[in-house]
């Protein structure tokens, strides 16, 4: 099921126990850290900016103790949404959508939430 085009209100997001490495999966440099995610899209945290609508392959390294259950990764396609500085001057906060997400991905994302999710 694709739910890139979904109206991303209805699900609900959750942020992380942890900030995950975020990569480039073209360069394999890191961009960013995770900070919260759901099956339309997620949220960096990283020193450099993105054009809105910039489209990024991305590798979400899962390599944690806690999520020995899952892969070690998780690669998807996302397209910049926005991008704003953040609190702190030497960051960047973007919120990413993904362009199309498989069943299989999907699985992985719902049990990352489940893994490390704040229960809210």
């Amino acid at each position: 099921m694709t739910v890139a085009g979904s109206d991303k209100r209805q699900f609900k997001r959750r942020s992380l126990y942890y900030y995950l490495q975020v990569l480039d999966r073209k360069t394999g440099r890191e961009i960013g850290r995770l900070v919260d995610i759901h099956v339309a899209g997620l949220l960096i945290i990283s020193r450099q900016s993105f054009k809105q609508d910039q489209e990024i392959d991305l590798r979400i390294s899962l390599d944690d103790e806690a999520l020995r259950s899952l892969s070690g990764k998780l690669d998807v396609r996302a397209v910049a949404k926005w991008c704003k500085q953040d609190v702190n001057r030497d960051y960047y906060v973007t919120g990413l959508q993904f362009t199309e997400i498989s069943p299989a991905q999907e699985n992985i994302i719902e049990d990352l939430v489940r893994i490390i999710g704040f229960r809210k």
